[in-house]
Protein backbone atom coordinates (compact mmCIF):
# COMPACT_ATOMS: atom_id res chain seq x y z
CA UNK A 1 0.00 0.00 0.00
CA UNK A 2 3.05 2.07 0.29
CA UNK A 3 4.15 1.82 -3.08
CA UNK A 4 0.45 2.78 -3.87
CA UNK A 5 0.47 5.92 -2.08
CA UNK A 6 3.78 6.81 -3.64
CA UNK A 7 2.68 6.05 -7.33
CA UNK A 8 -0.14 8.75 -6.66
CA UNK A 9 2.32 11.10 -5.54
CA UNK A 10 4.25 10.82 -8.50
CA UNK A 11 1.29 10.69 -11.02
CA UNK A 12 0.23 13.99 -9.48
CA UNK A 13 3.54 15.67 -9.65
CA UNK A 14 4.04 14.39 -13.64
CA UNK A 15 2.17 16.74 -15.33
CA UNK A 16 4.27 19.52 -14.46
CA UNK A 17 7.63 17.88 -15.35
CA UNK A 18 6.38 17.21 -19.15
CA UNK A 19 6.70 13.78 -17.98
CA UNK A 20 3.57 11.55 -18.61
CA UNK A 21 1.86 11.16 -22.08
CA UNK A 22 -1.48 13.65 -22.00
CA UNK A 23 -3.85 10.60 -21.57
CA UNK A 24 -2.10 9.68 -18.46
CA UNK A 25 -1.95 13.13 -17.27
CA UNK A 26 -5.78 13.76 -17.72
CA UNK A 27 -5.92 10.21 -15.68
CA UNK A 28 -3.73 11.53 -13.18
CA UNK A 29 -5.27 14.94 -12.58
CA UNK A 30 -8.94 13.27 -11.28
CA UNK A 31 -9.68 13.54 -7.69
CA UNK A 32 -8.89 10.36 -5.75
CA UNK A 33 -12.24 9.43 -4.10
CA UNK A 34 -12.48 10.63 -0.83
CA UNK A 35 -13.18 7.26 0.61
CA UNK A 36 -10.07 5.83 -0.88
CA UNK A 37 -7.97 8.26 0.32
CA UNK A 38 -9.31 7.57 4.07
CA UNK A 39 -8.16 4.15 3.43
CA UNK A 40 -4.92 5.49 2.66
CA UNK A 41 -4.74 7.50 5.75
CA UNK A 42 -4.96 4.50 7.60
CA UNK A 43 -3.23 2.57 6.42
CA UNK A 44 -0.09 5.20 6.70
CA UNK A 45 -1.67 5.36 10.07
CA UNK A 46 -1.25 1.82 11.18
CA UNK A 47 2.16 1.31 9.24
CA UNK A 48 3.74 4.37 11.68
CA UNK A 49 2.43 2.77 14.49
CA UNK A 50 3.31 -0.64 13.90
CA UNK A 51 6.61 0.61 13.66
CA UNK A 52 6.42 2.32 16.75
CA UNK A 53 5.05 -1.03 18.48
CA UNK A 54 7.26 -3.20 16.90
CA UNK A 55 10.65 -1.95 16.81
CA UNK A 56 13.70 -0.38 18.65
CA UNK A 57 13.45 -0.85 22.39
CA UNK A 58 9.92 -2.04 23.03
CA UNK A 59 9.27 -4.91 20.11
CA UNK A 60 9.00 -7.33 23.03
CA UNK A 61 6.80 -5.19 25.12
CA UNK A 62 2.46 -6.00 24.87
CA UNK A 63 0.99 -3.37 23.26
CA UNK A 64 -3.03 -2.79 23.49
CA UNK A 65 -3.89 -0.06 20.55
CA UNK A 66 -7.29 1.44 19.46
CA UNK A 67 -8.10 4.82 17.95
CA UNK A 68 -11.90 5.82 16.92
CA UNK A 69 -13.34 8.52 15.73
CA UNK A 70 -15.30 10.44 18.58
CA UNK A 71 -17.98 10.98 16.31
CA UNK A 72 -19.55 8.10 14.38
CA UNK A 73 -16.79 5.60 15.78
CA UNK A 74 -14.61 4.69 12.91
CA UNK A 75 -11.73 2.82 13.63
CA UNK A 76 -8.36 4.25 12.63
CA UNK A 77 -6.22 1.72 14.25
CA UNK A 78 -6.23 -1.71 16.34
CA UNK A 79 -4.00 -3.58 18.07
CA UNK A 80 -5.25 -6.25 20.57
CA UNK A 81 -8.40 -4.20 21.06
CA UNK A 82 -10.26 -6.66 22.71
CA UNK A 83 -7.54 -8.15 25.37
CA UNK A 84 -6.93 -7.38 28.91
CA UNK A 85 -4.00 -5.18 29.84
CA UNK A 86 -2.80 -3.99 33.31
CA UNK A 87 -3.90 -0.41 33.34
CA UNK A 88 -2.27 1.43 36.14
CA UNK A 89 -3.95 5.12 36.28
CA UNK A 90 -6.31 4.46 33.39
CA UNK A 91 -8.47 2.62 35.78
CA UNK A 92 -9.99 6.33 36.94
CA UNK A 93 -11.10 7.02 33.63
CA UNK A 94 -13.59 4.49 34.58
CA UNK A 95 -13.90 4.82 37.78
CA UNK A 96 -14.60 8.72 37.78
CA UNK A 97 -17.28 8.40 35.20
CA UNK A 98 -19.33 6.25 36.87
CA UNK A 99 -19.32 8.60 40.16
CA UNK A 100 -20.04 11.32 37.62
CA UNK A 101 -23.43 9.25 36.16
CA UNK A 102 -24.03 7.67 39.34
CA UNK A 103 -23.36 11.19 42.17
CA UNK A 104 -23.63 13.96 39.77
CA UNK A 105 -21.13 16.54 38.97
CA UNK A 106 -23.10 18.59 42.33
CA UNK A 107 -22.62 15.86 44.83
CA UNK A 108 -20.74 16.59 48.45
CA UNK A 109 -19.74 14.21 50.82
CA UNK A 110 -20.97 15.11 53.97
CA UNK A 111 -18.99 13.73 57.27
CA UNK A 112 -22.12 14.45 60.25
CA UNK A 113 -21.05 15.40 63.77
CA UNK A 114 -23.85 14.57 66.34
CA UNK A 115 -23.28 15.19 70.24
CA UNK A 116 -25.15 14.17 73.30
CA UNK A 117 -24.93 16.77 76.64
CA UNK A 118 -25.09 20.69 75.65
CA UNK A 119 -22.69 23.76 76.24
CA UNK A 120 -21.25 24.46 78.17
CA UNK A 121 -20.06 20.10 78.33
CA UNK A 122 -20.73 17.77 75.94
CA UNK A 123 -20.87 14.05 77.04
CA UNK A 124 -20.07 12.94 73.14
CA UNK A 125 -19.15 14.32 70.28
CA UNK A 126 -19.23 11.72 67.55
CA UNK A 127 -18.40 12.25 64.33
CA UNK A 128 -19.36 9.33 61.13
CA UNK A 129 -16.85 8.90 58.33
CA UNK A 130 -18.15 9.10 55.08
CA UNK A 131 -15.19 9.06 52.81
CA UNK A 132 -14.47 12.25 52.38
CA UNK A 133 -10.89 12.33 50.64
CA UNK A 134 -11.11 16.50 50.77
CA UNK A 135 -10.48 17.14 54.32
CA UNK A 136 -8.05 19.21 55.29
CA UNK A 137 -7.04 20.19 59.15
CA UNK A 138 -8.48 23.70 58.18
CA UNK A 139 -11.97 21.60 58.32
CA UNK A 140 -11.56 20.18 61.83
CA UNK A 141 -10.37 23.70 62.99
CA UNK A 142 -13.61 25.80 61.44
CA UNK A 143 -15.11 22.77 63.32
CA UNK A 144 -13.97 23.73 66.34
CA UNK A 145 -14.14 27.12 65.92
CA UNK A 146 -18.06 26.48 65.40
CA UNK A 147 -18.39 24.45 68.56
CA UNK A 148 -16.20 27.03 70.96
CA UNK A 149 -18.55 29.50 69.57
CA UNK A 150 -21.63 27.47 70.42
CA UNK A 151 -20.09 27.93 73.92
CA UNK A 152 -19.04 24.34 74.10
CA UNK A 153 -15.94 24.25 77.05
CA UNK A 154 -15.32 20.79 77.38
CA UNK A 155 -16.16 17.56 75.39
CA UNK A 156 -15.79 13.98 77.96
CA UNK A 157 -15.30 11.86 74.80
CA UNK A 158 -14.39 12.67 70.67
CA UNK A 159 -15.28 9.86 68.91
CA UNK A 160 -14.24 9.16 65.32
CA UNK A 161 -17.42 6.56 64.41
CA UNK A 162 -16.50 4.49 61.23
CA UNK A 163 -20.14 3.14 60.93
CA UNK A 164 -19.87 -0.35 60.72
CA UNK A 165 -17.30 0.20 58.03
CA UNK A 166 -14.04 -2.62 59.39
CA UNK A 167 -10.51 -1.77 59.00
CA UNK A 168 -8.50 -0.12 58.36
CA UNK A 169 -6.94 -2.42 56.05
CA UNK A 170 -4.25 -2.34 53.06
CA UNK A 171 -6.56 -3.20 49.84
CA UNK A 172 -5.26 -7.41 49.49
CA UNK A 173 -4.23 -6.49 45.86
CA UNK A 174 -1.96 -3.86 46.50
CA UNK A 175 1.84 -4.43 46.61
CA UNK A 176 2.91 -3.87 49.86
CA UNK A 177 5.81 -1.60 49.38
CA UNK A 178 2.92 0.98 47.95
CA UNK A 179 1.68 0.78 51.67
CA UNK A 180 4.22 3.33 53.23
CA UNK A 181 4.35 5.90 50.83
CA UNK A 182 1.47 8.56 50.00
CA UNK A 183 0.50 7.41 47.07
CA UNK A 184 -0.27 3.99 48.86
CA UNK A 185 -2.33 6.27 51.39
CA UNK A 186 -4.97 3.18 52.98
CA UNK A 187 -8.35 4.34 52.03
CA UNK A 188 -10.97 4.88 54.64
CA UNK A 189 -13.72 6.53 56.14
CA UNK A 190 -11.83 9.21 57.71
CA UNK A 191 -9.41 10.67 55.44
CA UNK A 192 -7.45 13.70 56.01
CA UNK A 193 -4.55 15.55 54.52
CA UNK A 194 -4.46 12.71 51.89
CA UNK A 195 -4.07 10.26 55.00
CA UNK A 196 0.07 11.27 54.82
CA UNK A 197 2.30 13.34 57.10
CA UNK A 198 5.34 14.69 55.68
CA UNK A 199 8.93 13.33 57.48
CA UNK A 200 12.20 15.58 56.89
CA UNK A 201 15.72 13.62 56.76
CA UNK A 202 18.19 16.58 57.20
CA UNK A 203 22.17 15.63 57.40
CA UNK A 204 24.10 16.06 60.67
CA UNK A 205 27.94 15.94 61.85
CA UNK A 206 30.02 13.31 60.07
CA UNK A 207 29.11 9.80 61.07
CA UNK A 208 25.29 10.68 63.01
CA UNK A 209 21.89 9.52 62.03
CA UNK A 210 20.21 11.65 60.24
CA UNK A 211 17.74 14.09 61.82
CA UNK A 212 14.76 13.05 61.15
CA UNK A 213 11.64 15.85 61.78
CA UNK A 214 7.97 15.35 61.71
CA UNK A 215 6.28 18.64 59.99
CA UNK A 216 3.05 17.09 61.57
CA UNK A 217 2.99 16.34 65.32
CA UNK A 218 -0.20 14.39 65.33
CA UNK A 219 1.36 12.07 62.87
CA UNK A 220 4.38 11.77 64.43
CA UNK A 221 2.23 9.59 67.23
CA UNK A 222 1.28 7.21 64.16
CA UNK A 223 4.59 5.78 63.66
CA UNK A 224 7.86 4.22 66.15
CA UNK A 225 10.57 5.07 64.38
CA UNK A 226 13.85 3.05 64.20
CA UNK A 227 16.81 4.95 62.64
CA UNK A 228 19.55 3.61 60.82
CA UNK A 229 20.48 6.35 58.77
CA UNK A 230 23.78 8.03 58.33
CA UNK A 231 25.48 10.88 57.76
CA UNK A 232 28.25 10.53 54.95
CA UNK A 233 31.01 12.46 53.83
CA UNK A 234 30.24 15.34 51.22
CA UNK A 235 29.92 14.57 47.51
CA UNK A 236 29.07 10.96 48.41
CA UNK A 237 25.47 9.49 46.63
CA UNK A 238 22.59 9.76 48.43
CA UNK A 239 20.62 6.86 49.05
CA UNK A 240 17.73 6.61 51.64
CA UNK A 241 15.07 3.45 52.25
CA UNK A 242 12.35 3.20 54.26
CA UNK A 243 11.13 -0.58 55.56
CA UNK A 244 8.56 -1.53 57.66
CA UNK A 245 5.75 -4.89 58.29
CA UNK A 246 2.41 -4.01 57.81
CA UNK A 247 0.26 -3.92 60.57
CA UNK A 248 2.70 -2.27 63.00
CA UNK A 249 4.03 1.47 63.28
CA UNK A 250 7.31 0.52 62.87
CA UNK A 251 9.38 1.99 60.23
CA UNK A 252 12.75 1.69 59.59
CA UNK A 253 14.86 4.80 58.33
CA UNK A 254 18.33 3.84 56.61
CA UNK A 255 21.01 4.87 53.74
CA UNK A 256 22.77 7.81 53.79
CA UNK A 257 22.48 11.64 53.51
CA UNK A 258 26.01 13.53 52.54
CA UNK A 259 26.90 16.23 55.26
CA UNK A 260 26.81 18.69 52.42
CA UNK A 261 23.26 17.31 50.81
CA UNK A 262 19.72 19.24 51.19
CA UNK A 263 17.20 17.50 53.71
CA UNK A 264 14.94 15.07 51.71
CA UNK A 265 11.29 15.11 52.22
CA UNK A 266 9.02 11.98 52.13
CA UNK A 267 5.55 11.67 52.50
CA UNK A 268 4.64 8.96 54.16
CA UNK A 269 0.85 7.26 54.32
CA UNK A 270 -0.64 7.01 58.10
CA UNK A 271 -1.07 3.58 59.14
CA UNK A 272 -4.62 4.38 61.64
CA UNK A 273 -6.12 7.23 59.77
CA UNK A 274 -9.42 6.92 62.18
CA UNK A 275 -6.73 7.52 64.89
CA UNK A 276 -5.02 10.63 63.18
CA UNK A 277 -8.67 11.96 62.13
CA UNK A 278 -9.30 12.36 65.62
CA UNK A 279 -6.51 13.13 67.49
CA UNK A 280 -6.15 16.18 64.67
CA UNK A 281 -10.04 17.22 66.00
CA UNK A 282 -8.74 16.82 69.37
CA UNK A 283 -5.53 19.05 69.03
CA UNK A 284 -7.74 21.63 67.08
CA UNK A 285 -10.82 21.88 69.71
CA UNK A 286 -7.75 22.03 72.84
CA UNK A 287 -6.29 24.80 70.69
CA UNK A 288 -9.85 26.84 71.11
CA UNK A 289 -9.86 26.47 74.65
CA UNK A 290 -12.14 23.38 74.55
CA UNK A 291 -10.47 20.19 76.71
CA UNK A 292 -11.38 16.96 75.54
CA UNK A 293 -11.15 14.28 78.01
CA UNK A 294 -10.53 10.94 75.79
CA UNK A 295 -10.48 10.54 71.43
CA UNK A 296 -11.14 7.47 70.11
CA UNK A 297 -12.18 5.30 67.38
CA UNK A 298 -15.41 3.02 67.45
CA UNK A 299 -17.83 2.14 65.18
CA UNK A 300 -21.69 2.07 65.34
CA UNK A 301 -25.00 3.27 63.45
CA UNK A 302 -25.42 6.81 63.30
CA UNK A 303 -28.70 8.27 65.15
CA UNK A 304 -32.14 9.04 63.67
CA UNK A 305 -31.59 12.80 64.41
CA UNK A 306 -30.40 15.80 62.93
CA UNK A 307 -26.61 16.32 63.23
CA UNK A 308 -24.95 19.19 65.27
CA UNK A 309 -22.81 20.15 62.26
CA UNK A 310 -21.68 18.59 59.06
CA UNK A 311 -18.75 18.72 57.47
CA UNK A 312 -19.37 19.42 53.33
CA UNK A 313 -16.77 18.70 50.76
CA UNK A 314 -15.68 20.71 47.54
CA UNK A 315 -18.75 19.68 44.28
CA UNK A 316 -17.87 15.96 42.49
CA UNK A 317 -16.78 18.15 39.87
CA UNK A 318 -13.53 19.25 41.66
CA UNK A 319 -13.15 16.02 43.26
CA UNK A 320 -13.11 13.87 39.89
CA UNK A 321 -10.53 17.04 38.40
CA UNK A 322 -8.09 16.31 41.10
CA UNK A 323 -8.89 12.58 40.99
CA UNK A 324 -7.68 12.59 36.82
CA UNK A 325 -5.71 15.32 36.51
CA UNK A 326 -3.36 14.85 39.43
CA UNK A 327 -4.06 11.14 39.29
CA UNK A 328 -5.25 11.20 43.36
CA UNK A 329 -5.59 7.56 44.05
CA UNK A 330 -6.89 8.35 47.30
CA UNK A 331 -9.69 10.19 45.67
CA UNK A 332 -10.96 7.99 43.09
CA UNK A 333 -10.48 4.95 46.32
CA UNK A 334 -12.88 6.99 48.12
CA UNK A 335 -14.98 7.18 45.05
CA UNK A 336 -14.63 3.63 44.41
CA UNK A 337 -16.11 3.03 48.00
CA UNK A 338 -18.87 5.62 47.77
CA UNK A 339 -20.04 4.33 44.95
CA UNK A 340 -20.16 0.51 46.62
CA UNK A 341 -21.77 1.93 49.19
CA UNK A 342 -24.55 3.39 47.33
CA UNK A 343 -25.07 0.16 45.26
CA UNK A 344 -27.19 -2.99 46.05
CA UNK A 345 -24.31 -4.33 44.58
CA UNK A 346 -22.45 -3.63 47.63
CA UNK A 347 -18.78 -3.21 45.66
CA UNK A 348 -17.01 -0.93 43.94
CA UNK A 349 -16.45 -2.80 41.16
CA UNK A 350 -19.89 -4.08 40.34
CA UNK A 351 -21.35 -0.87 41.19
CA UNK A 352 -19.39 0.54 38.18
CA UNK A 353 -20.32 -2.37 36.15
CA UNK A 354 -23.77 -1.50 36.63
CA UNK A 355 -23.42 2.36 36.18
CA UNK A 356 -21.20 2.14 32.83
CA UNK A 357 -22.85 -0.65 31.47
CA UNK A 358 -26.00 1.66 31.00
CA UNK A 359 -24.10 3.99 28.61
CA UNK A 360 -22.74 0.95 26.50
CA UNK A 361 -19.58 -0.05 28.45
CA UNK A 362 -19.48 -3.71 27.63
CA UNK A 363 -19.35 -5.54 31.09
CA UNK A 364 -16.38 -8.08 30.05
CA UNK A 365 -14.66 -5.41 28.52
CA UNK A 366 -12.73 -4.64 31.96
CA UNK A 367 -12.65 -6.36 35.16
CA UNK A 368 -11.50 -3.83 38.45
CA UNK A 369 -10.68 -4.65 41.78
CA UNK A 370 -9.91 -1.17 42.71
CA UNK A 371 -10.52 2.10 41.85
CA UNK A 372 -7.14 3.70 41.47
CA UNK A 373 -4.77 1.60 39.34
CA UNK A 374 -2.66 0.54 41.68
CA UNK A 375 -3.36 -3.15 41.78
CA UNK A 376 -2.14 -5.03 39.36
CA UNK A 377 -5.13 -7.51 39.47
CA UNK A 378 -7.20 -4.83 37.35
CA UNK A 379 -8.01 -5.84 33.87
CA UNK A 380 -8.73 -3.31 31.26
CA UNK A 381 -9.04 -3.52 27.24
CA UNK A 382 -8.25 -0.71 25.17
CA UNK A 383 -12.06 -1.50 23.92
CA UNK A 384 -13.42 -0.35 27.63
CA UNK A 385 -11.51 2.66 27.68
CA UNK A 386 -12.48 4.27 24.12
CA UNK A 387 -16.04 3.11 24.72
CA UNK A 388 -15.99 4.50 27.99
CA UNK A 389 -14.08 7.63 26.15
CA UNK A 390 -16.99 7.91 23.48
CA UNK A 391 -20.29 7.37 25.47
CA UNK A 392 -19.30 9.75 28.06
CA UNK A 393 -19.31 12.62 25.54
CA UNK A 394 -22.67 11.39 24.89
CA UNK A 395 -23.82 12.28 28.89
CA UNK A 396 -24.64 15.70 30.38
CA UNK A 397 -21.61 14.86 32.03
CA UNK A 398 -19.60 15.54 29.13
CA UNK A 399 -17.71 18.60 29.65
CA UNK A 400 -17.34 18.11 33.08
CA UNK A 401 -15.87 14.75 32.69
CA UNK A 402 -13.54 15.88 29.65
CA UNK A 403 -12.31 18.51 31.10
CA UNK A 404 -11.38 16.71 34.77
CA UNK A 405 -8.30 15.43 32.35
CA UNK A 406 -4.67 16.60 32.03
CA UNK A 407 -4.25 19.29 29.09
CA UNK A 408 -0.72 17.91 27.17
CA UNK A 409 2.58 20.49 27.81
CA UNK A 410 -0.24 22.19 29.86
CA UNK A 411 -1.65 20.30 33.06
CA UNK A 412 -1.28 17.91 35.48
CA UNK A 413 0.13 14.60 34.87
CA UNK A 414 0.47 15.80 30.74
CA UNK A 415 2.33 19.24 31.94
CA UNK A 416 6.02 17.91 30.95
CA UNK A 417 4.91 15.82 28.33
CA UNK A 418 4.37 16.44 24.29
CA UNK A 419 5.51 20.52 24.67
CA UNK A 420 6.21 22.00 21.47
CA UNK A 421 4.34 19.04 19.33
CA UNK A 422 0.91 19.17 17.37
CA UNK A 423 -0.74 17.58 20.05
CA UNK A 424 0.16 20.14 22.67
CA UNK A 425 -3.04 22.04 23.74
CA UNK A 426 -5.20 19.30 21.62
CA UNK A 427 -4.70 16.35 24.15
CA UNK A 428 -7.01 15.78 27.10
CA UNK A 429 -6.03 12.38 28.65
CA UNK A 430 -5.65 10.08 31.88
CA UNK A 431 -1.60 8.71 32.26
CA UNK A 432 -1.10 5.59 33.69
CA UNK A 433 2.13 4.26 35.69
CA UNK A 434 3.50 1.16 37.39
CA UNK A 435 6.54 -0.98 37.04
CA UNK A 436 6.31 -2.22 33.66
CA UNK A 437 3.45 -0.54 32.74
CA UNK A 438 2.59 2.82 30.65
CA UNK A 439 -0.88 4.09 29.46
CA UNK A 440 -2.40 7.31 27.58
CA UNK A 441 -5.49 7.57 27.12
CA UNK A 442 -8.36 10.00 25.80
CA UNK A 443 -9.01 12.99 23.30
CA UNK A 444 -7.13 14.40 20.59
CA UNK A 445 -8.41 17.20 18.54
CA UNK A 446 -7.17 17.10 14.84
CA UNK A 447 -7.51 20.41 13.55
CA UNK A 448 -10.35 20.22 10.87
CA UNK A 449 -10.33 16.17 11.03
CA UNK A 450 -12.84 14.15 13.76
CA UNK A 451 -11.89 14.41 16.95
CA UNK A 452 -10.10 10.76 18.12
CA UNK A 453 -10.70 8.64 21.27
CA UNK A 454 -8.01 6.93 21.72
CA UNK A 455 -6.26 4.14 24.25
CA UNK A 456 -2.54 3.21 24.43
CA UNK A 457 -1.42 0.78 27.01
CA UNK A 458 2.25 -0.74 27.40
CA UNK A 459 2.58 -3.97 29.18
CA UNK A 460 5.17 -6.32 30.05
CA UNK A 461 8.36 -4.03 29.38
CA UNK A 462 11.38 -4.23 30.72
CA UNK A 463 12.53 -0.40 29.53
CA UNK A 464 12.50 2.65 32.11
CA UNK A 465 9.30 5.02 32.26
CA UNK A 466 10.95 7.80 30.12
CA UNK A 467 11.58 5.36 27.12
CA UNK A 468 7.79 4.12 28.07
CA UNK A 469 6.70 7.69 27.48
CA UNK A 470 8.61 8.64 24.66
CA UNK A 471 7.07 5.16 22.26
CA UNK A 472 3.50 6.71 23.44
CA UNK A 473 4.15 10.24 22.65
CA UNK A 474 5.40 9.30 19.34
CA UNK A 475 2.20 7.36 18.76
CA UNK A 476 0.27 10.26 20.04
CA UNK A 477 1.92 12.77 17.46
CA UNK A 478 1.22 10.57 14.55
CA UNK A 479 -2.27 11.00 15.78
CA UNK A 480 -1.78 14.35 15.67
CA UNK A 481 -0.67 14.84 12.21
CA UNK A 482 -3.41 12.57 10.75
CA UNK A 483 -5.27 14.83 9.04
CA UNK A 484 -2.28 15.92 6.94
CA UNK A 485 -3.54 12.65 4.51
CA UNK A 486 -7.35 13.38 5.00
CA UNK A 487 -9.22 14.58 2.05
CA UNK A 488 -9.31 18.55 1.61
Amino acid sequence: MALLGRWLSAALLGPLAGGLPAADAALAAEPVPAEQQRRLCRDELATAIDAIAEGGALERARWGVLVRTLEGGRTLYARHPRQYFTPASNAKLLTTAAALRELGGSFRFQTPAYATGSPPELATLRIFGRWDPSLKTRDLERLAQQLARQGVRRIERAIADRGGTPGPTVPPTWAWEDAYAAYGAIPDPFMLNGNAAPLQLQPRQLGQPLRLRWRDPVAARQWDLRNRSLTVAAGSTPAINMTGRLGTPVLRVGGQLPADAESQTWQLSVPQPGRYWVQTLQSALRDRGIAVGQASVASSRPPERDPLATLSSPPLAELVATTNRQSNNLYAEALFRKLGARSVATTGSRAIEQVLSEIGVPRESYALTDGSGLSRHNRISPQALVATLRQMAQTPQASVYRDSLAVAGRSGTLQERLQGTAAAGRLQGKTGTMTGVSALSGYLETGEAPTLTFAILLNRSGRNVPTMRAAIDRIVQRLARWPACAPQ
